[in-house]
């Protein structure tokens, strides 16, 4: 089976962000416009300072047209803290634990400091998705030679048959085995 999956594989790198001085309206439209969920809000050095989620900015636009408030916030006013912080090398299922520990639909990652990207949650279901079936597949290639290796071929026909209806490293397994 294949190596441990990470974050790296499913990460989206060209996330767009906000900065903290940034109306938050730029954040609306990166989620309307740009379909992200969640909007990084960064200071002057790519620093995360929080996190804008298309939930929270729906909470707050929709207070802000019922209250015909139009207060002039920037983006690092209604930024809070993520509920994780991911790093490129982080191991795929941990961060799916984050996921079903909150209720984030996406998750930033950082690399020395810096919002590198974000991976979403949905990037996550396909990584575990992706690794789930390779690990089926493995447990069928074994099973299947488990069951050739009990069924040394005894005649022409039954040779033929197994070269035909295996790969070669199968077929190799179950001629390796010692004649009863």
């Amino acid at each position: 089976m294949e190596a441990t999956q990470t974050v790296r594989r499913w990460m989206t790198p060209a996330v767009r962000s906000v900065h903290l001085n940034d109306p938050i309206d730029d954040a609306i439209d990166l989620v309307v416009r740009g379909g992200q969920s969640v909007v990084p809000v960064v200071d002057d050095g790519g620093g995360l300072r929080g996190i804008l989620s298309d939930r929270s900015l729906l909470r707050w636009l929709a207070n802000r047209v019922y209250t015909d408030d139009g207060s002039d916030l920037r983006a690092g006013d209604r930024a809070v803290l993520p509920p994780r912080v991911l790093t490129p090398d982080d191991d795929l299922f941990s961060a799916a634990q984050a996921f079903l520990e909150t209720a984030a639909s996406a998750l930033p990652v950082m690399h020395d400091g810096r919002l590198v990207a974000m991976l979403g949650r949905r990037e996550a279901l396909a990584g575990v998705q992706l690794t789930e079936q390779a690990h089926l597949r493995e447990n069928a290639k074994r099973r299947r030679r488990a069951r050739l290796s009990e069924q040394r071929p005894q005649s022409i026909e039954r040779m033929q048959q197994v070269v035909a209806d295996n790969d070669k490293e199968q077929v190799v397994a179950v001629f390796r085995q010692a004649p009863r």
